[in-house]
Parts: structure tokens; C-alpha cells; sequence
């Protein structure tokens, strides 16, 4: 079975918007895995034991006091990427894309930018979290259609690329290979399409999924209208 993934509130997280893992001191849940801060506390003891691991002993009262746990909201240091935000809380599995900083939702509008790489792209942010994948990655499948235009594509899609990956490691931006993390999908109009304005207002929609280990994908569904800024072109997008 398809679980349809209704998009929620606003959230961040690692990327370059701010998204990123919530530590508050307190233990949350989004049906996935779990946190837990330890608070800090202070036990009485008459007990000349060695001090154990975490605690810091008091030599003349014979106190000892337990340290704060440091865990990442995530339940994994290795993965900034994998948000625990309370708003999503008992949920599971969820993920929520962000096209030129505004929410994607049916309805919705899906700008054209000039991406970092030189090439135009309509690029969607994303955050994920409720679940932990297998390794630093997120896999998203996508497609876009926009009638008419699907036929320019030898897929028969405006766009579709079934395997995206979505790095959600820690590696900031001068480690990882190649300089850059890439923290969201990056939909490019087709290379026959020499005049991106020729889509500016035409309706459009959008099919994603994320895969989860062991689990059916999450999916979203979005009704959007596209968005050419008159200034851009592949001849004033890039690097020369």
C-alpha cells in the first residue's frame, strides 16, 4: 500500500535554509526513532565506589551527579540531515519540499532558478524525518509533468528521475567530494526546450516519492503553475 504524505508545517533543518535536528532537553517521538536527553540530577551516597562512566563524583560529601546526555535528536550524531521536529510528532515517515523558500503544496507554484551549478532547475529543498534510512542517503523518486511539453523528453515526462539522492550526513560543505551537499532535487526543464518562457503560467504536475527501508514510500502529489522569470535562458544561466 501508497501512503499519501499531506505536507504540515514549516520546519528546519540542515540544509542551507536552516533545517536541522531539535535538541530541547527533552524526549520526542515521531513514531520513528527516539531521543533522550538526560536531565541532570543529584543522588546522595555513602559508597566509595569508583566513580562511574557519566557522573562526577564528589570526594568529601560522596555526592555524584549525572552528566547531561549528549545524543542528537536524531538518535544518530552522523545524521543532520534526519529532522525530529515536534510539529510531526507520532507521524512516521514524513518529508516536506521547499521551491524558492515557499512550502510545495497543491496549488502551489514552482519557480525556475539559475542553480549553483550553471544549468536552470526548478530546485526543491527538502527535509525528511520520523524514520532512520540505511547510510547518509535519502532516495527520492520524481516526476513532473507539464501537458504539451512532456514530448521533449525522451522519458515522456517534462522531468523524471526514479533515483535522487539526498545526502543527510554532516559533512559540511568544504568535506564533502566535490565541495557541495546536495539537500534537496534538482528538476531540470528538458534540453530541447530552448525557450523556458514558453512554459511561464502553464499548469503543471508534480509526483514524488521517498523511499523508507523496510517500509511502503511516501508520497506527495502537487497541482502546481510554473514560474520563468523573463531573464532566464540557458545563455544567461552559467558560468561564462
Amino acid at each position: 500500500m501508497v501512503r499519501v504524505f499531506a505536507l504540515g508545517v514549516a520546519i528546519t533543518g540542515c540544509g542551507d535554509d536552516g533545517a536541522g535536528t531539535v535538541d530541547d532537553g527533552s524526549t520526542s517521538s515521531t513514531g520513528g526513532p527516539t531521543s533522550t536527553t538526560s536531565t541532570t540530577s543529584t543522588t546522595s551516597t555513602t559508597s566509595t565506589s569508583p566513580t562511574a562512566p557519566g557522573t562526577d563524583s564528589d570526594a568529601t560529601t560522596g555526592s555524584s551527579e549525572t552528566t547531561p546526555d549528549e545524543s542528537t535528536s536524531t538518535g544518530d550524531p552522523a545524521l543532520c540531515g534526519i529532522s525530529m521536529d515536534p510539529a510531526h510528532e507520532g507521524e512516521g515517515p514524513w518529508f516536506e519540499l521547499r521551491n524558492d523558500n515557499v512550502l510545495l503544496a497543491d496549488g502551489g507554484t514552482l519557480v525556475l532558478e539559475c542553480g549553483g551549478q550553471g544549468q536552470l532547475m526548478f530546485y526543491l529543498r527538502s527535509t525528511q524525518g520520523g524514520f532512520l534510512p540505511e547510510g547518509e542517503t535519502v532516495y527520492y523518486a520524481v516526476t513532473l509533468d507539464v501537458p504539451g511539453f512532456d514530448d521533449l523528453s525522451p522519458t515522456g515526462h517534462f522531468f523524471q528521475d526514479l533515483v535522487v539522492g539526498v545526502d543527510v550526513g554532516c559533512a559540511g560543505e568544504d568535506e564533502f567530494e566535490g565541495g557541495f551537499t546536495l539537500d534537496g532535487v534538482a528538476v531540470f526543464p528538458p534540453d530541447a526546450l530552448t525557450e523556458p518562457a514558453m512554459v511561464d503560467g502553464l499548469p503543471g504536475t508534480v509526483h514524488i516519492e521517498m523511499e523508507v527501508p523496510g517500509g511502503d514510500p511516501i508520497v506527495l502529489d502537487a497541482a502546481v503553475t510554473l514560474e520563468i522569470g523573463a531573464e532566464l535562458s540557458p545563455e544567461t544561466c552559467g558560468f561564462g
